[in-house]
């Protein structure tokens, strides 16, 4: 809005109408930098985040054990007891493991 004013105050009919072209191209180029630079900025994110995880030690936290998959039966509605017990059955399991026992 500005810019044709002060193209006016600066060139007359001229640079009003200068102005005119300025802002238009304004309206056109200024989201479309801010959409680019939205991309490059999530795209940065995403190829940052494997190095930022595996360099701060950093794991997400698990919201439920995993789903026990019986061999025989294949797949089940989830049940939180079952998969809490093979959850602990595993850590027991890597324990002994550690300790040689297994």
């Amino acid at each position: 809005m500005s810019d044709p004013l002060k193209g006016a105050r600066d060139g007359g009919t001229e640079g009003f109408f200068r102005g005119v072209g300025k802002g238009l191209l304004g309206v056109v180029a200024k989201p479309a930098a801010g959409a680019a630079g939205f991309a490059s900025q999530t795209l940065t994110g995403i190829a940052s985040t494997p190095a930022y995880l595996t360099d701060n030690k950093v794991h997400p936290r698990k919201l439920r054990p995993q789903r026990f998959i019986s061999p025989s039966v294949g797949l089940e509605a989830f049940d939180l007891q079952r998969a809490q017990r093979n959850e602990d059955q595993q850590r027991a399991a890597v324990k002994a493991k550690r300790r040689g026992k297994a």
